[in-house]
C-alpha cells in the first residue's frame, strides 16, 4: 500500500513536451498549498492516506481515501490548492470518516473506477467490490450491488479462493461493462467479462 498525505496533480494533458525531471507540481489536492508541511484537516478536502487516483472520460477525479473509509469525487480537475470534493461516496456525508458494513459504507478503500457512467469501489477490509450503477452526483448513495459478498450488508472474511471471493481488494478498474479486480491477498486479477446483475456473480 503506497502511503503519500495529499495527490500531487498536473491539470495539463500528458504529453512528454509537458514534463521534465524533477518538474515541480502546478497544485495539490488534500493539502492547503504545496509548501503546507500538514495536510488539511479530513472534513471535505482532507485525505487520510490516498491510495489511488483516477480520471474518467467525463473529467472527473477519483481518490481513494483509504484510512478516511471513503471515494473523493471532484467533478473536474480542480484549479486552487486544497479544493474541496463534490462528493464523498462510502460516507453519507462529508464530515464523517466511520469505516461500516452496509451499501453506504466502505471500510478501507483502496480504488475507485468509473466508465461508461457506471462507478465501481474497492473496499479493502470489507472485502469487496461496490458498483454503482450511476456515479453518484450527492454523498451517501448506497451501492446497487456488491461482488465478494452475498449481501450488502455482509462484510465477512472468504475462508478460501472462489470465483465470487475477494480476500483483498488492492485496486478495480471498469470501463462501465467490464470490472476487473486485484485481490492481492489471493495473488490474482479477477475479471468479469460483463456489468454484472445480480449481487452475487462469478468472475
Amino acid at each position: 500500500m503506497g502511503a503519500v498525505p495529499w495527490a500531487l496533480l498536473a491539470p495539463t494533458p500528458a504529453t512528454a513536451a509537458n514534463f521534465s525531471a524533477g518538474q515541480p507540481a502546478s497544485l495539490v489536492l488534500g493539502a492547503p498549498s504545496l509548501t503546507s508541511p500538514s495536510r488539511a484537516p479530513l472534513m471535505d478536502r482532507g485525505f487520510e492516506k490516498p491510495e489511488s487516483v483516477s480520471i474518467d472520460g467525463a473529467g472527473r477525479v477519483l481518490v481513494s481515501d483509504y484510512r478516511g473509509h471513503r471515494l473523493g469525487i471532484y467533478n473536474s480537475l480542480p484549479a486552487t490548492d486544497g479544493a474541496p470534493f463534490d462528493v464523498v461516496v462510502g460516507k453519507p456525508s462529508k464530515f464523517d470518516y466511520r469505516n461500516g458494513c452496509s451499501a453506504t459504507d466502505h471500510s478501507y478503500t483502496t480504488g475507485g473506477s468509473s466508465g461508461g457512467g457506471r462507478l465501481a469501489a474497492a473496499n479493502n477490509y470489507n472485502y469487496r467490490v461496490l458498483l454503482y450503477d450511476t456515479v453518484p452526483t450527492a454523498d451517501g448513495a448506497a451501492a446497487n450491488r456488491v461482488l465478494g459478498q452475498t449481501a450488502l450488508n455482509l462484510c465477512n472474511l472468504p475462508a478460501a479462493p472462489t470465483a465470487s471471493s475477494i480476500r483483498g481488494s488492492g485496486g478495480v478498474w471498469t470501463d462501465g461493462t467490464k470490472v476487473l479486480v486485484a485481490d492481492y491477498q489471493y495473488s490474482r486479477v479477477l475479471v468479469w467479462n460483463t456489468w454484472p446483475t445480480v449481487t452475487v456473480q462469478v468472475g
